[in-house]
């Protein structure tokens, strides 16, 4: 999706920046600290829709990455009557670098899905954010750590919902797998592997 202008992003200023598909400027995070990689690799978890409030969109069409989009029921996602009212399509087909998965983030085997997939040892990306946010962690648990690494992650930790207290528990857990937390803001947590950010 392009901007009649050329640029990327909605065309409007939505929801706080312009040219970007994400609900908090995730997506411009992630090219920042890796040095605005080309050809990267996602994991998405808690995906949703493909354009709106999205933390991988721009990665792909701009950057060309490819990767794993994970979501359950996609076709219910509370974000796809919001998109069909702005406008925006809600079809991932349109994504052609974007293996969509509808499971639920707490039932897949991460081991065989990403050999499934040839998913990289070093993976650039990871977002998680599904819904209620107290399972963000048990999916980060379920992940296969000692065979993968990710070099950048936005962990949605919802500090201010009403599952709110759970926030330094996470921090303390992907720390303690070798991540440093660089970053914050009301609902995401950002991390970089610890050894890339060593060799700053």
């Amino acid at each position: 999706m392009k901007k009649k202008n050329g640029e990327f992003g909605f065309d409007d200023e939505w929801p706080c920046v312009r040219g970007v598909f994400s609900e908090c400027t995730q997506d411009l995070w992630v090219p920042t600290v890796l040095e605005e990689k080309r050809n990267g690799y996602f994991i998405d978890i808690g995906c949703s829709v493909p354009w709106l409030w999205n933390n991988t969109a721009l990665l792909e069409v701009k950057y060309g990455w490819s990767g794993l989009a994970i979501d359950f029921k996609i076709k219910d996602n509370v974000h796809v009557e919001e998109s069909l009212e702005r406008g925006i399509p809600t079809d991932w087909s349109e994504r052609d670098k974007s293996i969509v998965i509808e499971e639920s983030a707490l039932d897949i085997d991460y081991v065989s899905l990403f050999q499934e997939h040839d998913v990289p040892e070093i993976i650039d990306f990871l977002s998680i954010d599904i819904w209620p946010p107290e399972s963000n962690l048990a999916v980060w648990k379920k992940l296969p750590h000692k065979k993968y690494k990710f070099r950048a992650i936005c962990f949605e930790h919802d500090d201010h919902s009403m599952y709110a207290g759970r926030r330094q528990e996470t921090i303390s857990e992907i720390t303690s797998l070798g991540y440093k937390h660089i970053q914050q803001d009301s609902q995401d947590d950002y991390y970089v592997l610890d050894e890339m950010k060593d060799s700053e």
